[in-house]
């Protein structure tokens, strides 16, 4: 091959290569700025170990954080899991023994007066439910759930108030006064279709 005839050959090469069909596609700005956040999470990462003692004591520090985190996770959850099993103990051993249902509507009564409207609801909801046994229209079993006595009641009423109850009580949601008059009125609802 003569000098000539590479030369054509690489100045075709050229030509052809430099076609816009062959031009790398140009970078976008998001991938300009994903590009640029993990450089410089790079370069802080690097700025961490070195200021920490090295790459060993960083992964015991990492491992110190995810572990305090994961244990504060855990006890929370296992706090509020308690604290529904108990309450639902509660509610179970009021049903067994027949509890006073008027007794817990005149401290809901009072609760709602002081404020305490998370109280209230909770107090008048189990006073509602050992009522609703007393006059048969709910029949106790052990284990039994808001959900099973929804099903018993078979009442719109009653499922906006087990509703609630789950809520405030169980889910740890916020009472005002409103939410207070709701469940008054709907235990009042409940008393007059009985």
């Amino acid at each position: 091959m003569s000098g000539s005839s590479r030369l054509d050959v690489v100045g075709t090469l050229e030509d052809v290569l430099s076609e816009p069909r062959f031009a790398a596609p140009a970078e976008s700005w998001w991938d300009r700025l994903v590009q640029r956040v993990l450089a410089e999470a790079a370069r802080l990462l690097a700025a961490v170990i070195e200021a920490v003692g090295g790459p060993v004591v960083a992964a015991f520090i990492a491992v110190g954080i995810v572990g305090a985190f994961a244990l504060f996770v855990g006890f929370r959850l296992a706090g509020r899991r308690a604290s529904v099993l108990q309450e639902r103990m509660v509610l179970e051993r009021l049903l067994e023994i027949g509890a006073d249902p008027d007794s817990f509507l005149r401290d809901a009564e009072a609760a709602s007066l002081a404020g305490e409207h998370a109280r209230a609801i909770r107090l008048r909801f189990i006073g509602g439910v050992l009522d609703l046994g007393r006059t048969g229209r709910l029949r106790y079993e052990p284990g039994l759930t808001t959900g099973g006595m929804v099903e018993q009641i078979d009442d719109p009423a009653f499922g906006e108030l087990a509703d609630q109850f789950d809520r405030v009580v169980y889910g740890s949601a916020g009472a005002g006064a409103d939410d207070d008059e709701r469940s008054r009125n709907g235990w009042d609802r409940m008393r007059q279709s009985t």
